[in-house]
């Protein structure tokens, strides 16, 4: 009001906001010491970064429960001893992409804490378990991008035999279990064979002390009512999708066998997995001996009607002397 005074234009809005905020920061200097405004303003800033890292874990959780899980085919190969069933997984090994395991529950059933067998009872138990097993089996490779199956060849009375009547049924119902509705879902198949033919090979290769290491031949391991107790409990637990192989089948047309497998439990078939070199596999080398004819081998090899029926004369008369 003074008419000496200079005059100015008048404020705009945003103009009067901005002197009222300097106006009230300044009187907020006068009466808040420097040090609490300071320390504010850090407060508000890692606050601030907090809320931002808040948000952004958000949007990425809701972005991962909106993309599919990638599902992959999870496989196990139920069997007895001497079934050709080192050859078979052989073959499934020669599939590009695959996490195999090779008889798994024999290392807590030899070897382990809970050890079933007494082959092995002079050795220092190596620490594994039946769950610490099933826990490596389990884990979810489907988040591999480098694997695209998972395959599992195991002898049933490894998992039979460990708490009787419990355990197995408890595994195939939970762990392994096989609903096609789930990413952990199993696919249970079984190779089977004429059991004179297991019997005969398994008490040879048993008291073979050169070749395998045994010197004894235990009827526990011949394995086949074990197989059947793993069918009977699939059955009752309503997996509808097993899958049963005869080895005599198998040996007579290796590529029509491997293929409609392949084709039920939705692996990648080609005939060349039917072929391999020869050679040692990392994971047969525990039980050498037993696998030898794989190893030396170069892949399926068609017998004809001669060669079968001198093996079953060769197989008569090892039967007959033993």
């Amino acid at each position: 009001k003074n008419q000496n005074s200079k005059k100015f234009p008048p404020f705009t809005k945003n103009q009067a906001s901005s002197v009222a905020t300097e106006m009230y920061l300044q009187t907020l200097m006068d009466f808040i010491p420097i040090h609490v405004v300071l320390a504010s303003i850090i407060v508000l800033f890692i606050s601030y970064v907090s809320i931002r890292k808040y948000l952004k874990s958000m949007s990425t959780s809701l972005d991962k429960k909106s993309t599919p899980k990638r599902q992959i085919p999870k496989v196990i190969l139920w069997t007895a001893p001497r079934c050709v069933s080192t050859a078979f997984e052989r073959a499934i090994i020669e599939i590009p992409n695959g996490k195999i395991f090779h008889e798994p529950f024999s290392i807590p059933y030899y070897f382990g804490e809970q050890r079933v067998s007494t082959r092995y009872a002079n050795e220092d138990s190596n620490g594994s378990t039946y769950e610490s097993t099933a826990t490596e089996l389990t884990k979810p490779y489907e988040d591999d991008e480098n694997i695209d199956f998972v395959f599992s060849k195991d002898m049933a009375y490894y998992i039979t035999q460990y708490k009787p009547h419990y355990y197995y049924s408890y595994l195939l119902s939970t762990i392994l279990r096989s609903n096609s509705s789930s990413n952990s879902s199993f696919h249970h198949t079984f190779l089977i064979r004429r059991p004179d033919k297991v019997v005969a090979s398994l008490y040879k290769a048993s008291i073979d002390t050169e070749l395998t290491g045994w010197d004894s031949f235990d009827p526990k391991e011949i394995g086949f009512d074990d197989l059947y107790l793993i069918y009977q409990r699939c059955l009752q637990l309503g997996y509808d999708n097993l899958v049963i192989i005869d080895a005599d089948d198998l040996l007579k047309d290796p590529k029509k066998i491997l293929k409609l497998y392949c084709d039920n439990v939705g692996l990648k078939y080609s005939d060349s997995i039917t072929t391999w070199k020869p050679g040692q596999v990392e994971a047969f080398k525990l039980w050498d001996g037993w696998h030898d004819a794989v190893i030396n081998s170069s892949g399926f090899k068609l017998r004809t009607k001669e060669e079968v029926e001198r093996k079953e004369k060769k197989l008569k008369l090892y039967q007959d002397n033993v």
